[in-house]
């Protein structure tokens, strides 16, 4: 009979997390679990530990740039008898805003 020491480190799983996923989601999960020999929880808790999360500098502008798209096309799709032009217009202006805030993303 093997005997822990009194400093294990060793932490008691007594909670419980549930998701709903896809049944396609869950077969392939359960699938890439099987592929590296793992339980499909110990995979999923694996890949959500190891799986780095990108932060986009300035994310909050480009929120708003296409929130601000929505709400323009919004407008302009209530009114009755818009013309294409004031439409091509809208949006041109909206993602010329769109391209420079990604061309400051990338250094340009």
């Amino acid at each position: 009979m093997k005997h822990r020491a009194k400093n294990s480190t060793k932490t008691t799983k007594d909670s419980v997390i549930t998701i709903r996923v896809s049944q396609a989601d869950k077969e392939r999960y359960e699938a890439e679990a099987k592929s590296y020999g793992m339980k499909t929880s110990k995979y999923i808790l694996y890949s959500v530990d190891h799986k780095a999360i990108p932060v986009v500098e300035g994310g909050t502008e480009l929120a708003r740039a296409m929130y601000d798209l929505n709400c323009t096309l919004n407008k302009y799709e209530a009114r009755d008898g818009v013309s294409s032009e004031e439409l091509r217009k809208a949006l041109a202006t909206c993602v010329d805003r769109l391209n420079r805030f990604c061309g400051n993303l990338q250094g340009g």
